[in-house]
């Protein structure tokens, strides 16, 4: 269980920059200058983050007794972040998006 947490904790930071390299050599990702090369490659580096925090947040210890709960929970505001992110197109919105659906399903189901 530790090996592949470990894998899938390196995998979701090394896709998204992997991927940053490869487009920065081709050319793209904020191709011109080396600044402007550094500031598309770096754009790329909060969703890497994100999504190493990711699984951490939205998946409960199976052991919990509000396992079921927890994981509606989660995937509820997981969907309300996504559904924010596709609306507004901003990062701010998004947050606040996510934590508000997720705040409120917490109080409501799993304060019980």
């Amino acid at each position: 269980a530790l090996l592949v947490a470990g894998a899938g904790t390196y995998l979701m930071r090394l896709v998204p920059l992997a991927a940053a390299r490869r487009a920065w050599r081709k050319g793209g990702a904020g191709a011109g200058s080396p600044a402007s090369r550094w500031a598309g490659w770096l754009e790329l580096v909060g969703p890497a983050v994100i999504a190493a925090l990711l699984a951490t947040s939205v998946v409960p210890e199976p052991s919990d007794p509000t396992f079921w709960r927890s994981l509606a929970t989660g995937g509820t505001a997981l969907a309300a972040t996504g559904l924010a992110a596709v609306r507004w197109r901003n990062l701010g919105l998004t947050v606040l998006g996510g934590v508000a659906a997720y705040g409120l399903l917490s109080w409501l189901f799993l304060a019980r």
